[in-house]
């Protein structure tokens, strides 16, 4: 399974598994599989889901945007290995895991 490694803005890292799917990520507990507590993440933010061979990633409407490898996410986008994503203040890269990410 893909690994997710996020970096909050002290630089403290953790791993996080992308599991279950869809792959939630926000403020709201109860409904993310990530919850991040953070005033730039919204109750909602984004979702990892899977898509032919590999992941895709979509901003949920949020407030502050998704962003990956430097663009705001305006549609659905495929991951690939050492992409990076911002979740509003929050940095995360995507970990190699070549028989899922194409």
């Amino acid at each position: 399974m893909a690994i997710l490694i996020i970096k909050d803005e002290n630089g403290v890292e953790r791993r996080v598994e992308l599991q279950p799917l869809p792959f939630r990520i926000g403020k709201k507990a109860g409904h993310n599989a990530l919850v991040l507590e953070h005033i730039s993440i919204s109750r909602e933010h984004c979702v990892i889901s899977r898509e032919n061979d590999g992941f895709a990633i979509a901003d949920s409407e949020s407030r502050n945007g998704t962003y990956l490898n430097g663009r705001r996410l305006t549609s659905p986008e495929a991951l690939r290995d050492r992409d990076a994503i911002r979740v509003g203040a929050v940095h995360g890269d995507v970990s190699p895991a070549r028989d899922l990410l194409r």
